[in-house]
């Protein structure tokens, strides 16, 4: 069985590239995501709830010295104070219709530095899409309206003030930039302590990291694989050459097994020869004796009959003992032969069985 290693885990430079290409592809798209996450969360809910408690706050005390600085017509410290939030937020200070603007926040700053001016500037009625408190004589003391909570946008009117209207105090929430222009000012300056950058800079170094670790890991992983991958190989190598080993083996072992068979056959052929002389020399002894025995009865006949016979009778019974010592060695002869056989097969059964596992075994790595 051939082992084919797919292009993504195989141990080359393109294939390392290709890992790292596809890893880097994951990682950012999660860093991206992670990213995104925090600026939507930074700029969509954190300031949003800042500039909430800013705007509630200001509801309360912004009226009355913004009435008070507007009837002593201290226009300097007037914008003095509407400076004082660093234009992160729009302050509008407008005649009692809210259709003249007498001054606003920063009005000498690049107007694109701050979106919120620019829409200002393109779209004056977009003023009036904004909350407002009214300025008024005499400087009024309570608030007129209120936020109920740092998650809600807009304010609860509490109460129109008594006194004559003067002006109004529009509240102007930042535009956020878009994430790919935050990012960008972010580049210029990656370490400053400031807006959402931190956030940017440790998710860009975690997945960084996590990325690297991922890579490392992932080769130190395939390289160790490969290492297996080789050692299977090296010993499938082996197990064939003992497979080989062990079928030469078995071949010699069943070419041994056909000649004791054949050796069995002719020592089998041999007993029954013998046992057939043996039955021979038996009848032969058996009629001799019947003569003997007559002969016996006839004494007195020739003594040199007798003794003829009596040496005749005499061979056939050395002749009879030689045949039975013959037999006996051929039976355990035959004995041994048939032990060796039947070692000789179970040896083999044995190899086979064990060959048989081998190959079980080598197929089970090789899956």
């Amino acid at each position: 069985m051939s082992f084919k290693l797919n292009f993504w885990i195989q141990p080359t430079w393109a294939g390392r590239i290709g890992r790292f290409v596809a890893l880097a592809t994951v990682f950012l798209g999660v860093g991206w995501w992670l990213i995104d996450r925090g600026y939507k969360a930074y700029w969509k809910t954190t300031i949003v709830q800042v500039q909430t408690v800013d705007f509630n706050i200001l509801a309360h005390t912004l009226p009355t010295k913004l009435s008070l600085l507007l009837l002593q017509n201290n226009l300097l410290e007037l914008q003095k104070t509407l400076n004082s939030n660093y234009s992160l937020f729009g302050l509008v200070v407008t005649d009692e219709e809210g259709k003249k603007i007498f001054a606003k926040s920063n009005s000498k700053v690049v107007v694109d530095g701050f979106p919120w001016q620019r829409k200002l500037l393109e779209q004056p009625t977009s003023l009036q899409d904004h909350p407002y408190n009214y300025l008024v004589d005499p400087p009024p003391t309570i608030a007129q309206t209120s936020y109920e909570n740092p998650y809600v946008q807009d304010p609860t009117p509490l109460q129109k003030p008594s006194g004559k209207i003067i002006g109004r105090i529009y509240y102007i929430r930042g535009n956020p930039p878009s994430l790919t222009d935050d990012l960008r000012m972010w580049l210029t300056n990656p370490f400053a302590k400031r807006d959402a950058f931190p956030l940017y800079l440790n998710t860009l170094s975690l997945t960084i990291i996590l990325l690297l670790l991922t890579f490392l890991l992932t080769e130190i992983l395939i390289n160790l694989q490969k290492r297996e991958y080789q050692h299977i190989i090296e010993q499938l190598s082996s197990d064939q050459e003992l497979l080989i080993s062990l079928r030469k083996e078995l071949s010699l072992a069943e070419q041994n097994i056909a000649s004791l068979e054949s050796s069995k056959e002719k020592s089998c052929q041999e007993l029954a020869n013998l046992k057939q002389e043996l039955k021979n020399v038996k009848e032969d002894r058996e009629c001799l004796e019947e003569s003997f025995q007559d002969v016996s009865g006839r004494l007195t006949d020739s003594h040199q009959n007798n003794q003829s016979l009596q040496e005749k009778y005499n061979s056939i019974r050395f002749r009879e003992s030689e045949l039975s010592s013959q037999l006996e060695q051929l039976k355990k002869r035959i004995n041994e032969q048939e032990n060796i056989i039947n070692q000789s097969i179970k040896n083999r059964a044995e190899k086979a069985q064990k060959t048989e596992d081998k190959e079980n075994r080598v197929k089970q790595q090789i899956k």
